[in-house]
């Protein structure tokens, strides 16, 4: 054997024997709230929520504005959809307003958690941030809860209009027949030519109960009501009195005179 293929040989023999350099791991898989996610893309969140506390208080203040705006908008165009004669079932919408709670509550909590980073020189920049940012989200927040309050009240004193006909009809039967009805049906068709609806998608229908027992209503012989949840666990109730004796307190609530009906909020 020559010279060179000796060398040859014993290079491809070392070459056998030499253990191999391991390959490159893969870029670290975090695990985040919407699947599987990249060490760039975990940096990039990282990142964007550090650029928020390093912008000024103006902006910071504005960026919780307008998503305040966004998420207590709704509320807004939730009970404008339930109380408005819009033709559609509404009731289900507003069991979407359970998931605003957290965030306003949310709001409120933040005020003493910045209250105390304000007592700390290090933590003082993100005490006074949250403090602005959390009063922001709260201001915005109490704003649309009144407008929207505001909203639907103005709904139930459009169905206490509405309900005049039906009413009367109730106390001309009392009158002539001595007696209430026993149900609504009774008035059609002598009375009325048919049983109306409220006109509100979420509560379309009424509610009539006559009874002799003068302790069950307050002395009243009749009620006429619509049961009005404002959504989740809730039993609010719109209701009539032909007495218009209504008490401040009663039906598991506090009640507000809306026109000669009341309002009961559970």
């Amino acid at each position: 054997m020559t010279m060179p293929e000796k060398v040859m040989c014993e290079g491809r023999k070392e070459d056998h024997g030499s253990p191999r350099k391991p390959s490159a791991l893969p870029s670290p898989i975090v695990v985040g709230p919407w699947g599987a996610l990249g060490e760039a893309e975990t940096r990039r969140g990282s990142n964007r929520m550090k650029s928020f506390w390093t912008q000024p208080l103006a902006r910071q203040a504005g960026i919780t504005a307008l998503a305040a705006a966004l998420v207590n908008g709704s509320i807004i165009l939730i009970e404008w959809y339930a109380v408005s004669p819009v033709g559609f079932e509404g009731r289900s919408l507003l069991h979407l307003l359970m998931f605003l709670i957290p965030p306003f509550c949310g709001s409120v909590l933040a005020v003493p958690v910045s209250l105390f980073l304000l007592v700390f020189r290090k933590s003082r920049q993100y005490g006074i941030t949250i403090l602005t940012c959390a009063l922001v989200y709260f201001l915005i927040g109490h704003a649309s809860l009144r407008f929207s309050s505001s909203i639907r009240m103005n709904g139930f004193q459009q169905i206490a209009v509405r309900s005049e006909p039906l009413v009367n009809a109730i106390f001309s039967f009392a009158k002539k027949e001595g007696r209430p009805p026993a149900s609504l049906g009774e008035l059609a068709p002598k009375y009325m030519a048919k049983i109306p609806q409220t006109g509100m998608p979420a509560y379309p229908t009424y509610q009539y109960q006559s009874s002799t027992d003068t302790n069950r209503w307050h002395g009243n012989p009749w009620v006429l009501y619509v049961n009005c949840s404002s959504g989740g666990i809730n039993f609010d109730m719109f209701i009539y009195y032909p007495l218009q004796n209504y008490p401040e307190r009663g039906h598991g609530g506090w009640l507000e005179r809306i026109g000669k009906w009341a309002y009961v909020h559970e």
